[in-house]
Order: C-alpha cells, then structure tokens, then sequence
C-alpha cells in the first residue's frame, strides 16, 4: 500500500464530486480538459485522480469508474449524502491504496480512543512505515486528520472531535442501515464466501464494520436486527458464538442501490 498516494493535496469533497461527474460524463476525456474543467493544474488532478483510485471508484488505467463509483455518480453527484460519506469512509480504510488510513482505524483508534497528532506520529515511526518517506506520512497523517475536520470532506460522519490537545473517537453514529448492510456483504464478497460470520469477527477483525465504524456490540446488533427486518440477514444467537447467515440473493452493490432509491 502505498503512502503519498495523494501528492499531498486534501480530500476536498466539491472537487472529487466534479471530476467524478466529468468521468461518469466523458470516462475518455483527457487529463489536460478534466484539469481545465475542474479549474486545477495538472499536478493536483494527480492527486484527485489519487484519492478515486483510494476510494477504489476508479481505474486510472483503464479510464472507467467500477459499479460503485458509477452509481454513486448517477445517484449522489455532489457526495452529500450521509451514506456516501460513510462510504467514502469505509472504502479509503479498506481497499487498500490509503496506508495511513488502514493504519490509522485498524492497529490505532481501537486503543486510542483519545490522541495527539504527535503520538500518532510516533505509532508510524514505530512501525517503520514513515522511515520510507517521512514528508509524505506526515502529510496523510494530516490529511486523514483535516478529513474529519472539514465539512469539505468527511466531518458530518463525526469520527473525530478536537479534544485539546488532541482529538478524542466516537462510534459513527449516523451509518446508514443498509451502507452497513453494502459494507458486511462487501467484505463477503472480497474474502471466503461462507454462509454464516460470527458477530465477534464482525466487531473486531481487521478491516471490518466494527473496526472501521467503531461500532460497539449493542449498536452492531441493533443495526443488523433492522437488516434482519429487511431480510438482509438472519442473527443466529448461540451462547457466546452468535453469528448471522447472509440471506440476501443479491451483492453489495445491489444493497447500496436500495440505500439510494430510499434517500430519494
């Protein structure tokens, strides 16, 4: 995973919604007419075309925008929706492009639930990972900080609150049933298709919903009784090995379009 992936520029969301719209538009057009629409050289297009291929929305190679990417285009062209916002979320920590950020929400929030900048610092240094390219972890140090600090990025999802001298975590309080519902189906889809997931490994293995919402138990099965409602899943309770069966005949992608047909 890479770190820098971004050339140092922020997340600003208005930006990424215009160069997504332009791409779902014209997924041919050329970096010189994408950089003069948009009204940004040619240095930080490189960087939003970097945070969409953090995002996993697009492929910069092949020029096209995959399932999700394209339906959040068609279906929240500004990324105004809480939904989308939890989704950007999710997919920066789990895709696999943001080091800092799977870094961040995986091996640090769970045991820091209040920080400085500074000790989050000193974890990548300890990890040898800001040795390789010390000015760019700094910067999406800072840039993952700035994100849920502006109400350009992703603040409204309220992850994080200055807490002085530092930032203190909260659960993400405002996800969406069923963006929770496109992240457990995702995480299905990405690894061994099995028919049930033990509620624990749901809370607690890396790159799960739990971790990268810092969901707590009582909040997880609260949300996923309401998917049971919807016939998403079925919450097997035993002892202390309580599960769900996935019980959706569709994928996550289908999942995420049911959010959006909802919130219109």
């Amino acid at each position: 995973m890479p770190i820098g992936f971004s050339e140092t520029f922020p997340l600003q969301r208005e930006l990424l919604a215009a160069a997504m719209r332009m791409y779902a538009s014209s997924p041919r057009a050329t970096d010189s007419d994408v950089a003069h629409s948009l009204g940004i050289n040619l240095r930080k297009l490189k960087g939003v075309k970097g945070w969409l291929r953090a995002l996993g929305w697009r492929d910069n190679r092949r020029k096209t925008l995959d399932d999700v990417g394209m339906l959040v285009a068609e279906q929240d062209p500004y990324l105004e929706q809480t939904g989308t916002l939890c989704l950007m979320h999710y997919c920066l920590v789990t895709v696999g492009v943001a080091e800092v950020w799977f870094n961040i929400v995986n091996d640090f929030l769970p045991w820091h639930r209040e920080f400085t900048a500074e000790e989050l610092y000193s974890f990548f240094e300890k990890l040898g990972l800001s040795a390789r390219s010390p000015k760019h972890c700094r910067n999406d140090i800072r840039n993952f900080l700035n994100a849920y600090a502006s109400r350009n990025a992703l603040a409204d999802i309220s992850l994080l609150r200055p807490s002085p001298p530092g930032y203190c975590i909260q659960p993400v309080s405002v996800l969406p049933d069923l963006v929770l519902g496109y992240a457990i189906y995702d995480q299905r889809e990405k690894g061994i298709a099995t028919s049930t997931i033990a509620i624990d490994s749901i809370l607690a293995e890396q790159n799960s919903v739990g971790r990268v919402f810092l969901l707590d138990r009582h909040q997880l099965i609260s949300q996923l009784n309401h998917l049971e409602l919807r016939g998403l899943v079925r919450i097997n309770r035993i002892a202390d090995l309580d599960n769900i069966a996935y019980t959706f005949g569709g994928n996550s992608v289908d999942i995420l379009r049911m959010y959006y047909d909802e919130v219109h």
